[in-house]
């Protein structure tokens, strides 16, 4: 059963697809929060969980997110305030729906979708579990060094050209944060763009340099610390990795959410090998299909908390 909705979350008006089992309910849910690259609720990454879950008696929001497919909003200058914000208005409408259990709503946060879904907890207390895949414990700024160099050593760069261009990507941050003037800086991307391992170091050409930082999203979110914020969490959490992830640290981030989920009682955390940042499988036969053991253990942990 699938049912278009729209919700509010302050003056911003959002849209979304609720997908329930069939039957009269009241259902559990899970709200998804997206990715940075998947603002829309028709990204392929989701299909699984609109399907799967249902199948298995549990309700699923994907919406757009706001300035994505046909929300309003900006999303531009949003921070992650302000996307987590749209999803505590997601939980806010779902508990208001009569065929759905408002004790049994979960969150789902891919990626980025990571750093907001714990946001959102503590916005709604009353959330009931998270599920975090491939979600990063440590900055923005730091995941984007740690894709560089996973980028550079794949293309066959030497430790020095590596160094080189994360010395210039530490330059840019540094722009951002008020403390490099911009003329400096162009004139280093200007040399820099002349440089074999410029493209493949995720820095921007001197013209793509914006003049006013506050109107770019990476102003509101490099410096972000994804780890104070699970001191005050309580809720089932279940945590996915990949080993095969080029954007996330998983070592590290694994270590760290373990080290501030301490104090929870219900936490779960699965690698899961031969698998990438999006949970498919990263070479052999296999290769860009989702994984089934990710598949299986994702439905048996939601399930077991509420679901058919």
């Amino acid at each position: 059963m699938i049912e278009e909705i729209k919700f509010s979350s302050g003056r911003i008006q959002l849209q979304g697809t609720l997908h329930k089992p069939n039957g009269p309910g009241p259902f559990p849910a899970v709200i998804v929060l997206h990715s940075a690259s998947g603002g829309s609720r028709l990204d392929p990454f989701y299909d699984h969980l609109k399907t799967a879950l249902p199948a298995r008696g549990v309700s699923v929001l994907v919406y757009d997110r706001r300035g994505s497919g046909e929300s309003a909003g900006d999303f531009s200058t949003a921070d992650f305030e302000d996307l987590a914000t749209d999803g505590a208005a997601a939980f806010t409408y779902l508990r208001q729906c009569p065929d759905i259990d408002a004790a049994r709503i979960g969150l789902y946060g891919i990626s980025q979708g990571g750093w907001i879904a714990p946001i959102v907890a503590t916005m709604e207390p009353a959330a009931a579990f998270l599920v975090i895949v491939s979600g990063c414990a440590v900055s923005p700024a730091a995941q984007m060094d740690f894709g560089a160099r996973y980028t550079l050593t794949e293309a066959g760069f030497s430790e020095e050209a590596q160094q080189r261009a994360l010395a210039l990507r530490h330059q840019v941050n540094e722009y951002y944060r008020g403390k490099l003037e911009r003329n400096k800086l162009l004139e280093q991307l200007k040399e820099a763009e002349k440089e074999p391992w410029f493209k493949h170091a995720y820095i921007p050409r001197d013209d793509r340099l914006p003049e006013e930082v506050t109107l770019s999203k990476w102003y509101y979110e490099m410096d972000y610390d994804p780890l104070p914020i699970w001191q005050n969490l309580k809720q089932p959490t279940l945590f996915f990795f990949g080993d095969h992830d080029r954007w996330v640290p998983i070592s590290k981030s694994r270590s760290n959410y373990q080290d501030v989920t301490a104090h929870m009682d219900d936490v779960k955390f699965v690698t899961l090998a031969g698998v990438d940042h999006l949970m498919h499988y990263a070479d052999g036969r296999k290769k860009d299909q989702l994984s089934a053991q990710y598949l299986e253990i994702l439905l048996d942990w939601i399930t077991s908390r509420g679901g058919r």
